[in-house]
């Protein structure tokens, strides 16, 4: 059966780089119902998986890859890219540290470790309570000045617009696209009537 597995990987491996991606993970499924641990068809139907963008379960199988076979430097590569695409930066470091232990190639981990510090410095989130209060505080002001636009106090919603701008400016891109495009008579009703340096859209 082993044979015939082999086999079926060999076409999988094909389709795959031919671009039947839906072929290629029909065979890679074929040997993981008869192998579930099996390094290479787990690996490389995650590499699938990250194309599709379902990076759930390329994840699951990455790791499959690697506990099967902890040897093949390529395995280590694709899970810690994977984990860094998937902002687990803790997780990636953790592993990046245990590769560079097994002595795989430097100048790899090397590329791995600087998107690994470039995207721990563009993705340090606030917290969870931050991000609610804010919304709130958003939807709060936006709510007001919808109604300020609704009873034609246009020149008070722009001066209110412009005071919070750096909390609003978000807010007001969605704004102005759905009311630059309204109608009245024909006439097409600008949002904003400010210079071009002091609006916020």
């Amino acid at each position: 059966m082993e044979l015939n597995a082999n086999t079926i990987l060999q076409q999988a491996v094909v389709a795959h780089q031919q671009g039947r991606l839906e072929e290629a993970e029909h065979f890679y499924l074929t040997v993981l119902e008869e192998y579930p641990s099996h390094a290479d068809a787990s690996h490389n139907l995650g590499v699938l998986k990250v194309a599709v963008n379902d990076m759930e379960v390329a994840l699951s199988l990455f790791k499959t890859a690697l506990d099967s076979n902890p040897k093949v430097e390529q395995f280590w590569l694709s899970y810690i890219d994977a984990l860094i695409k998937q902002n687990q930066i803790k997780n990636a470091k953790r592993l990046l540290k245990k590769a560079r232990k097994k002595g795989f190639s430097a100048e790899k981990l090397g590329a791995l470790e600087a998107q690994l510090k470039q995207s721990s410095q563009t993705s340090s989130p606030p917290s969870l309570k931050q991000n609610k209060n804010a919304d709130h505080l958003s939807k709060a002001r936006l709510n007001s000045l919808l109604t300020l636009f609704q009873t034609g106090q246009h020149a008070k919603a722009e001066e209110i617009s412009l005071v919070h701008h750096p909390r609003l400016s978000a807010s007001f891109i969605r704004l102005e696209s759905a009311w630059s495009n309204f109608q009245t008579n024909g006439s097409t009703i600008k949002v904003f009537n400010c210079e071009p340096d002091r609006c916020v859209y």
